[in-house]
């Protein structure tokens, strides 16, 4: 299709950037429900300021939104033919012809860019979807699960684009991507981008100034993934080869869908065997991270609560496990404002919302 995307975390950054004429856009895709302003007051700000600009609510289940400042609907998680058809709808299909060129459920891409790539994850989950994008595009990446493994491998033999995991018990990613700093001279460097789930105003900025080349928020996507190796590429060498071709897969709905469909438009490929694999993991390491923080806090080690709930925030919102996320997304704060009472309190409703996910997304319920 051709399109420029800009994303925004907070509202207000949004209209901040669309309030100024001299960017050129179509459409706002809105999230209604935000901290401070919510899209609706977004998108009634926005068509004062930009009338001729066309906003999408997106919305959970349950809400709908009918007001003149909003020109549709999606229901999150937002699915590529349900976008499709809004845009079209909104555009006219004689302008919005959809890419034939999808790939095919598990079919591979010959690598566009030749790049030595290592990813830095200590959460399995996250480490078969990154593998899996990866994959599709063509590419066999070295994976490590700590800081100072990544250390030791770009020591070992060089690469040329490094994600780096920046939340990880011990170490995190800036720590290591200082470190490798000082052990390498900067033409042996790799190119290091951070991915974290806590995509916060500034923390794009903050990393850089970290000393990180890039940022990508979690869950990772295959097209942010192949944007990013194509900015890789370029800063490495120079001359950008031809952006290979735009994915967009195909999904039908069947057991499971709405795992499916999360891990669909994160990786680009509709594989149910994939979706068992990664869900089995989840279960797994679920159970273990519940474990890790009812341990933290009889031992009453807030920071430990911490990174275990978060890891278990970012593991949930990848599989779409939703209610897990958001119940860790709570203690996780308790624990890190160091309010130990709160967070002991969270544990209850986090333990209720595992015992769902493992009803509803274990093998069985597929039968």
């Amino acid at each position: 299709w051709g399109l420029t995307v800009h994303a925004f975390a907070y509202a207000n950054e949004a209209y901040a950037y669309a309030s100024d004429k001299k960017h050129a856009l179509d459409v706002a895709l809105l999230d209604l429900q935000m901290p401070g302003m919510d899209g609706l007051e977004l998108a009634r700000m926005l068509t004062q300021t930009r009338p001729d600009l066309e906003t999408v609510m997106l919305t959970s289940a349950g809400r709908h939104v009918r007001d003149e400042a909003v020109s549709a609907s999606l229901l999150k998680p937002v699915r590529h033919q349900h976008l499709f058809r809004v845009l079209a709808a909104l555009f006219g299909p004689e302008e919005m012809q959809h890419d034939a060129a999808a790939l095919a459920p598990g079919e591979r891409r010959t690598a566009a860019y030749p790049l030595r790539l290592l990813v830095v994850e200590d959460n399995p989950t996250n480490q078969q979807v990154a593998q899996r994008i990866l994959e599709r595009l063509g590419y066999r990446a070295d994976m490590v699960a700590s800081g100072p493994e990544a250390i030791e491998a770009v020591e070992r033999q060089p690469y040329d684009v490094v994600f780096m995991d920046i939340q990880m018990p011990g170490m995190d990613g800036v720590e290591a991507t200082r470190r490798i700093h000082a052990l390498l001279p900067e033409g042996r460097r790799p190119r290091i981008i951070a991915t974290t789930a806590n995509a916060m105003a500034g923390d794009r900025e903050g990393y850089l100034a970290a000393g990180l080349d890039g940022y990508l928020p979690k869950p990772i996507r295959l097209q942010s993934v192949e944007e990013e190796l194509a900015r890789s590429y370029a800063a490495l060498f120079g001359d950008r080869p031809p952006p290979p071709a735009r994915d967009a897969s195909k999904e039908q709905p069947q057991l499971r869908e709405v795992v499916r469909q999360r891990l669909a438009e994160l990786t680009g490929e509709d594989d149910l065997r994939f979706a068992d694999e990664v869900l089995s993991s989840y279960l797994v390491g679920a159970t273990a991270l519940l474990s890790q923080i009812k341990a933290s806090l009889s031992a009453r080690d807030a920071e430990a609560a911490y990174s275990a709930a978060a890891a278990l925030r970012s593991s949930s919102g990848v599989v779409g496990a939703d209610g897990v996320s958001e119940a860790a997304a709570r203690l996780a704060q308790d624990a890190k404002d160091g309010s130990l009472a709160a967070a002991a309190a969270a544990l209850a409703p986090l333990e209720r919302a595992v015992a769902e996910a493992e009803r509803s997304l274990s093998p069985a319920s597929a039968a």
